[in-house]
């Protein structure tokens, strides 16, 4: 509860940083180094979910050499710890990479390099949070934070990741869904009036 408190203050400013930014690619950079004074991260990422067409859209990541390559990945063909975090709507915390830890989330009747979304070509991971991004019940992405070393990452930074989650899902573009065509007609006889 104390580490709790001493950061809430941190991740707030963050997730305001992120809600009042139009151009969220050029200031990655500067959230992961934010990020990083709060707790310690590789990689920092936001991915977009499509639930029409089932694709995870890994659009805003960076990593301290820069900005990270976009990657869709169709969740339906693929089992990653990201689509396990889309199908449960659940947080994952792993602090180690074996085979065991990495068991409940991916099939291992593959080779694990076919079923972890990497981006540098290799496996650099050994500590994350991946945690939903959901706004009105909808689920519209997913957050996260990754580290190269082992054991990163307590429950507390859990809880801090999943807060930064909810000012994500505020600030990001969802358009409103159109009125129904039925009201269309009260609609504009209450405007022109």
């Amino acid at each position: 509860l104390a580490q709790m408190q001493k950061f809430m203050g941190a991740i707030t400013d963050i997730g305001q940083f992120i809600a009042t930014t139009a151009d969220l690619e050029s200031l990655l950079p500067e959230i992961l180094r934010k990020i990083n004074m709060i707790l310690p991260t590789s990689e920092f990422g936001i991915a977009m979910y499509d639930d029409k067409s089932d694709i995870l859209d890994y659009r805003h990541f960076v990593d301290a050499k820069g900005l990270i390559p976009n990657l869709k990945v169709v969740c339906q063909d693929n089992q990653t710890i990201g689509t396990y975090v889309i199908r449960k709507r659940a947080t994952v915390h792993l602090n180690s990479m074996t085979d065991a830890a990495l068991e409940p989330y991916i099939d291992n009747s593959t080779s694990q390099d076919d079923n972890i979304v990497t981006f540098r070509g290799k496996l650099d991971t050994n500590s994350m949070i991946l945690t939903p991004i959901i706004l009105n019940e909808k689920l519209i992405g997913l957050l996260s934070e990754q580290h190269h070393l082992p054991n990163q990452y307590q429950e507390h930074h859990c809880e801090l990741i999943e807060h930064l989650a909810s000012f994500i899902a505020a600030s990001l573009p969802n358009p409103p869904p159109p009125p129904p065509l039925d009201t269309a007609p009260q609609t504009l006889e209450v405007l022109s009036t």
